[in-house]
């Protein structure tokens, strides 16, 4: 526990922190943990409850199998922002897993309610009915990580919720089980998914739009239902924008979006001077190389 306005954990090691009451670190203000040891907590409560919580280059294991295992909020003197960077952070939960912000405003006036994945591997088993990552009142944003988000309990909250926008970017793999099958991605702005790859078994839902971009130079897979149809003209070479009536096939229902595999045989142009081959299933040509073919 500390009152002061900031605190530093580095870890050394392996370290264990064990709380019979209440939470296992608990900070009025901001708490970061670093190091090149391994931390692994076990609550009966909140695993951390901080202002802001920042996790940069270190090892987290959190169990607080009866509440959650990372909550920040604008009451405990930050900006409710949670941010994890170059990590490997599990979370066992039994409320919510990543809780995000807060109806109060920042003392810093800062934004607020962020949860934040860059560059790291991040699991979240949560056992209720709540959300595996909430953002109050902030947005997400998963860029160059694999995230795997697992809600084992049947109900009606998404395990992904963000008030603002979702984004999913760097070559991301994004994976999310709903035991329900409603809704498993939820955003009251947009969602943006860029050069990444992301299956939700509960779909996509938002007021706003979906974006989905292929990584340059390639094509994206869009597929939803239990048969993983190509939805619309997927796949796509380029940026494409849905909205409206558009979206209502993206949720309440399983969706898949990945890098384009090619299905499709290869059909060769054949001239005097060149050879190009293109598959048939998308039109996308072959790279430049050795080819061996029948002339």
């Amino acid at each position: 526990h500390s009152s002061k306005s900031s605190i530093t954990i580095v870890l050394e090691g392996k370290n264990n922190i064990t709380s019979g009451y209440y939470s296992s670190i608990y900070v009025a203000g901001e708490v970061t943990i670093t190091g090149d040891g391994t931390l692994s907590i076990t609550a009966s409560d909140r695993g951390i409850r901080a202002g802001d919580v920042e996790i940069n280059g270190t090892t987290v294991n959190i169990k607080a199998p009866s509440d959650f295992g990372i909550y920040a909020t604008t009451d405990m003197r930050g900006s409710g922002n949670v941010t994890i960077n170059n990590s490997n952070v599990k979370i066992e939960s039994g409320s919510w897993g990543i809780y995000s912000g807060d109806d109060r405003p920042a003392p810093s006036g800062d934004d607020t309610g962020n949860t934040s994945i860059s560059n790291s591997t991040v699991v979240i088993n949560l056992t209720c009915d709540a959300n595996v990552i909430y953002a109050h009142n902030g947005g997400i944003n998963i860029d160059g990580s694999s995230v795997e988000m697992n809600k084992t309990a049947e109900g009606y909250n998404p395990p992904v919720y963000s008030s603002e926008s979702v984004s999913i970017s760097g070559g991301s793999e994004v994976n999310v089980h709903n035991a329900e099958k409603v809704v498993s991605i939820q955003s009251e702005a947009d969602i943006e998914i860029a050069g990444s790859t992301v299956s939700a078994d509960g779909g996509l839902y938002t007021l706003g739009t979906i974006t989905v971009s292929p990584a340059a130079c390639t094509m994206v897979d869009i597929k939803v239902g239990p048969d993983q149809e190509h939805y619309l003209d997927s796949p796509y070479g380029e940026k494409v924008v849905f909205s409206g009536s558009e979206i209502n096939s993206l949720y309440y229902n399983y969706v898949e979006i990945k890098p384009h595999t090619h299905t499709g045989e290869i059909v060769w142009s054949v001239t005097s001077s060149t050879h190009k081959g293109y598959y048939d299933c998308c039109g996308t040509e072959v790279p430049e190389g050795e080819h061996v073919f029948d002339r």
